[in-house]
């Protein structure tokens, strides 16, 4: 949705960032200050970033998130930052229709990878069910994950032309989605980065990664978080609303219940006054 807080040498200091401190693709520039003093990392205001919460580590993978301009402009909760900090080996690409975006073909064409697509669905080979994922000899795996809400999501995936021919693979989750501040639209869905971390426990299960348990701070990083966010909305059970549709909706359906009491009263005391 970071550790250059706790690690001043891992990330520039503000005024000489570039594009490549965040792992995005050259050209593409960090959300634009605003207002408030923003982190470039975690796009939150200063006094409430997050970066601190997370600690890096190194894998043998490589992780290509394939993030919405809406999620990497507005999202301030998102977990995609979070996991790109979190792997040494890993990089941001901004876009929706990524079919001619430059740095997606430079990693498809690499012949060093063996690209694979995170994404759930028909055709995608379920690897908590023993489906078989081997990358030829000498290659490395390199996962894109999408990123942003699933509505977002599915869009990159349609509209991205060269990702059609990329296998997809997936995980059963194990449990329900511990990012609970926001609303998960079913039990399978689960946060980008617990989607990271699930997956690096069943690449090692497999060999395919040597993590020892360093992959877990993701979920100390996201427990975190939670802890963070409950200390501004002050409810420790609900996750809030954060569609603006919704809080649109309650507006309304708050408006009418006013109406209706003043009609009520109203005719009370018209009653009253024939009475």
């Amino acid at each position: 949705m970071h550790d250059p807080h706790t690690r001043p040498d891992a990330i520039d200091p503000p005024a000489t960032r570039t594009p490549a401190a965040f792992g995005l693709a050259e050209g593409l520039a960090p959300p634009p200050e605003r207002r408030r003093d923003l982190c470039l990392v975690c796009n939150r205001a200063r006094s409430s970033c997050f970066c601190s919460f997370v600690k890096q580590f190194d894998t043998r993978t490589r992780f290509v998130l394939l993030m919405h301009p809406k999620e990497f402009k507005q999202q301030k909760t998102g977990t995609g930052r979070m996991t790109r900090l979190a792997l040494h080996n890993s990089e941001i690409v901004v876009g929706v229709d990524l079919s001619e975006h430059w740095r997606l073909k430079e990693l498809l064409s690499d012949l060093r990878y063996f690209p694979v697509i995170l994404f759930p669905g028909q055709g995608s080979a379920n690897l908590s069910g023993g489906d078989a994922l081997e990358a030829p000899e000498g290659k490395t795996l390199l996962v894109f994950v999408i990123d942003g809400t699933w509505r977002l999501a599915k869009k990159v995936v349609h509209l991205t032309r060269s990702l059609r021919t990329v296998p997809r693979i997936c995980f059963t989750p194990p449990a329900k989605s511990r990012f609970y501040i926001k609303r998960q639209p079913a039990d399978y869905c689960v946060s980008t980065i617990e989607a990271v971390h699930q997956l690096l426990e069943v690449l090692e299960k497999r060999g395919l990664e040597r993590l020892d348990g360093r992959h877990d701070s993701l979920i100390e990083a996201i427990d975190s978080l939670v802890r963070f966010q409950q200390q501004y909305t002050g409810d420790s059970t609900r996750a809030p609303r954060h569609s603006g549709g919704a809080r649109r909706a309650e507006a309304r359906a708050r408006e009418r219940a006013r109406r209706r009491a003043d009609a009520e009263a109203a005719q009370a005391r018209g009653r009253a006054e024939m009475l």
